[in-house]
């Protein structure tokens, strides 16, 4: 919670510095708003949890190995709201990437055996 707290002052900051008028605070129903309650909803927030969820079941040295969750949490919506089809190469690649991620972080001993 304090990382997106901490986020989320470093743009506002920028903003006020970069247009002061009224106009540019507002917040309107429309895609810009959307985008930002996506954003914090389900990149940040869901991600923090389901990393938290894997310290708590597997210990410390697990969640290095979710760097690509945020992909597969685009592919799998990006398949259900905007109606993209999921590959075999989408899938293939995100194998790839978990695969060669927890290769890198296992210990030697446990590649060695």
């Amino acid at each position: 919670m304090i990382t997106c707290f901490l986020a989320s002052i470093q743009p506002a900051v920028i903003g006020l510095c970069m247009d002061r008028s009224s106009a540019a605070g507002k917040l309107e129903w429309n895609l810009q708003l959307l985008t930002i309650i996506y954003s914090g909803s389900l990149a940040s927030a869901a991600t923090f949890c389901l990393i938290s969820w894997a310290v708590v079941r597997r210990g410390p040295s697990y969640p290095p190995m979710f760097n690509p969750l945020t992909l597969i949490f685009v592919a799998v919506l990006e398949a259900l709201i905007l109606g993209a089809e999921i590959t075999v190469g989408t899938l293939l690649g995100m194998v790839l990437m978990i695969k060669t991620n927890e290769m890198t972080n296992m210990p030697k001993s446990s590649i060695e055996a």
